[in-house]
């Protein structure tokens, strides 16, 4: 077996290193991230290049608070589609401007895990029934999200939010 040399090693932890650093800020300057990698300019960037050309690093986004945007209503949808439906509806799902994850479930053929924001508990209903009616989708769980600390919700407001999620699952 090949011996790797120390500056292959030393390539490697760089490229390493710029993925993690771009994690977390993806619009820093070429100019800082040489910096913290510790690389002169030129080879960062000839570095980041490849990285986007061999499709390491598949694009930048900005992340968006749902909350922020008018979307308090978060959930977790665990659905079936139709088999002979399968690549359809799953880029409809996609598509969904409710829709902000979509993962296929390998151990359920059909199955969908869909994470999705809503308006209102009233909205996201809305969203679900049209995905029954027109995608021949069958809800088989449905988790609403609450990023609140349950110590500073008061004990109503906790119980509340439980019938919500019954009334919710028992609605579909």
């Amino acid at each position: 077996m090949a011996e790797v040399a120390p500056s292959a090693e030393r390539l490697a932890e760089a490229d390493q290193k710029i993925v993690e650093v771009l994690r977390e800020d993806g619009r820093i300057s070429i100019r800082a991230l040489s910096k913290i990698v510790d690389l002169p300019e030129t080879t960062t960037r000839d570095r980041l290049h490849r990285l986007e050309r061999d499709g390491m690093i598949q694009g930048y986004q900005a992340i968006v608070d749902p909350k922020a945007m008018g979307f308090p209503v978060m959930a977790w949808l665990l659905v079936d589609a139709p088999e002979d439906q399968l690549e359809p509806v799953g880029d409809r799902l996609e598509r969904d401007p409710s829709t902000l994850a979509c993962h296929t479930l390998l151990d359920r053929p059909g199955g969908f895990a869909v994470r999705v924001a809503a308006a209102s508990t009233d909205r996201l209903t809305h969203v679900v029934q049209t995905w029954r009616k027109d995608l021949g989708l069958t809800i088989r769980d449905l988790f609403l999200l609450n990023d609140l600390d349950p110590e500073s919700v008061p004990l109503d407001q906790l119980e509340y939010e439980r019938n919500v999620l019954g009334v919710l699952k028992r609605s579909f």
